[in-house]
């Protein structure tokens, strides 16, 4: 899909920021009725830390303008 409209370049630019910032995902949500975007940058899926049942994560929140680029937002998450 990304190489059916040009961004091939792109996916590779935002996979390489994952890699170096050792990243196993990045989740992107979209509401169009109320033009909020949020990209979620997953540093690790391990759970728990003794019981494996409930996930133990940290992370951060980032506000960025609504103007700013995506891939400037990607490259300040990872």
């Amino acid at each position: 899909m990304f190489a059916e409209h040009g961004l091939s370049g792109y996916l590779s630019t935002v996979l390489d920021r994952m890699r170096v910032g050792r990243h196993v995902g990045i989740e992107a949500y979209f509401h169009a009725g109320k033009d909020i975007r949020f990209l979620c940058h997953q540093h690790s899926r391990r759970q728990g830390v003794t019981n494996r049942r409930h996930a133990t994560m940290a992370g951060g929140i980032r506000r960025h303008a609504p103007t700013e680029h995506e891939l400037d937002v990607i490259v300040d998450g990872c």
